[in-house]
């Protein structure tokens, strides 16, 4: 009982989850979907629990979950952030209200840890600040970076931290627990761009994937089979094509799909977009590019490049990796590419680890402050 009237909240949010889950645990205890599905009524309906209510608008109902996946894909919807961003302020309150629900507590008796992308924009942590004070009620809210958080998960306070979500790819090199953002590299590339690709290429059509059942389609195919080339200047040995299982595939809608070794390796687009037709360096270079510049320390930050987010667990990324950094890196400069198996959840991991601290209350915003001062609290 004490756990559940004091512990913390943690709540990493993404382009494409949102996973949330009680303080000193290791894993989240949810991962629900950055999407929310709106069915018109005749009535007003009230679709949250006893816990914590909410009245939607009039002949309006919205619906999110895991579980409601499938009634997901057949009414309009919206993702509530794109590519680090949220667009939709009402959505992301409603995933955030269906999250506390799910952990069955009330809000008014716990503090929240929410993360937020590097270099968010000060609009975002007003607009958070103000949604968990005035909505939520909640005693008080830390608002954590998730680089930071994610070299705190694996164990370092300093070194570089390589993430690779659904719509970003970010490079946060940290010394001493605190990121270097004049240093850290954001670019517009993720796992939704690779699953993107895929379905223009095998479909002829348009690349974008806003349609639901198109989406899971790509993203289930390329998260079973799809992988990295460990050494792109070599043919590829290791996946045998043999098999009919391996390389056709059944679409939603019948298309009957064929992958090529082509289609599979798509996820080196994370590794040399120019490759792809895109702009950009290729990532090795800009790991080392970032690390260098920190000057006196970029010795010790380069020793450790500690990957996290979802497009990291293709096979052969670690691996490929350490190979592209090995062309770059001096000899007398070390590196070890750290790939947690949890690393999906590291931003969360480190999340619960860091409010367990006993000074994580002093990092916070009060309720006490914010009805004082404001948006003014965060400064």
């Amino acid at each position: 009982m004490l756990l559940m009237e004091s512990s913390s909240v943690v709540i990493d949010i993404g382009s494409a989850w949102c996973k949330a889950g009680l303080a000193m645990e290791n894993y989240p205890t949810l991962a629900v979907p950055s999407v929310v599905g709106y069915q018109f009524y005749e009535e007003e309906v009230k679709v949250y629990s006893p816990n914590i209510l909410k009245a939607c608008p009039p002949k309006i109902r919205k619906v999110v979950g895991l579980e409601k996946m499938r009634e997901l894909k057949e009414m309009p919807n919206q993702f509530a952030i794109d590519r680090g961003r949220v667009l939709n302020w009402d959505a992301m309150e409603d995933i955030w209200y269906y999250s506390f629900d799910y952990l069955g507590i009330k809000t008014k008796n716990h503090p929240v840890l929410i993360t937020e992308f590097p270099r968010n924009d000060e609009n975002y942590r007003q607009k958070t600040l103000e949604i968990m004070m005035e909505t939520f009620n909640v005693p008080s809210l830390h608002i954590g970076n998730q680089a930071e958080l994610s070299l705190f998960g694996s164990g370092f306070l300093t070194g570089i931290v390589l993430d690779c979500g659904a719509g970003l790819t970010r490079i946060a090199p940290i010394l001493g627990g605190q990121m270097i953002p004049e240093f850290t590299l954001i670019f517009e590339l993720g796992g939704l761009d690779i699953s993107s690709l895929l379905y223009k290429s095998l479909t002829n059509r348009s690349g974008d994937l806003s349609n639901l059942v198109q989406r899971e389609a790509m993203e289930d195919l390329k998260e079973k089979l799809c992988y990295v080339s460990k050494n792109p200047h070599q043919k590829e040995s290791s996946k045998s094509f043999t098999s009919s299982q391996q390389t056709f595939s059944v679409l939603p809608d019948g298309t009957i799909v064929s992958l090529t070794e082509k289609h599979l390796t798509y996820p080196d687009l994370l590794f040399n977009p120019s490759k792809f037709g895109l702009p950009g360096e290729e990532l090795g270079l800009k790991i080392f590019s970032s690390a260098m510049s920190c000057d006196k320390n970029s010795k010790s930050i380069f020793s450790h490049v500690v990957l996290s987010g979802g497009s990291t667990l293709f096979d052969g990324f670690s691996e490929r990796l350490f190979l592209d950094l090995g062309r770059f890196r001096f000899a007398s400069c070390p590196t070890e590419v750290v790939s947690r198996p949890n690393r999906i959840y590291l931003p969360w991991l480190g999340g619960s680890m860091f409010s367990c601290l006993s000074t994580f209350m002093s990092c916070g915003i009060t309720r006490e402050k914010y009805h004082e001062a404001g948006a003014a609290a965060l400064l």
